[in-house]
């Protein structure tokens, strides 16, 4: 799916791994490595008509398609993408992302771990 930016430039928004805040405007980072600056008056646009793309808390926009893996560490979900990047999960992300039941499958597991005092750094084995 190609989008058009306000500078003339077309590029493929599937390929687009996250998008940041840059002073005025934000800069839209490829898959490929490549910053792109994306003009702030396109920014709504191109977050509405890219439905695969969400905000966290913390203000990043990430590409849900090159999402890699989330993973429990020390009680927190980190989500790893394609490139190597990780973001901390807030419990309401992890739930939007992973849907309500594996979320709570997950804080199940582990209160039941919890009760038969399996101590914290075995849970990452699990």
């Amino acid at each position: 799916m190609f989008i058009k930016l306000k500078d003339g430039s077309h590029i493929n928004a599937t390929k687009i791994m996250s998008i940041h805040s840059d002073q005025n405007d934000y800069r839209i980072r490829m898959l490929s490595g490549e910053d792109i600056l994306l003009d702030a008056s396109q920014f709504q646009w191109v977050c509405k008509i890219c439905g695969f793309l969400i905000q966290l808390k913390n203000g990043v926009i990430i590409n849900t398609l090159a999402i890699v893996a989330i993973q429990p560490r020390n009680r927190i979900l980190v989500l790893t993408l394609d490139n190597g990047s990780t973001f901390d999960l807030v419990d309401e992300e992890a739930f939007a992302l992973m849907g309500e039941c594996q979320c709570m499958n997950l804080e199940q597991r582990i209160l039941f771990l919890q009760g038969k005092n399996v101590p914290c750094d075995d849970y990452k084995k699990l």
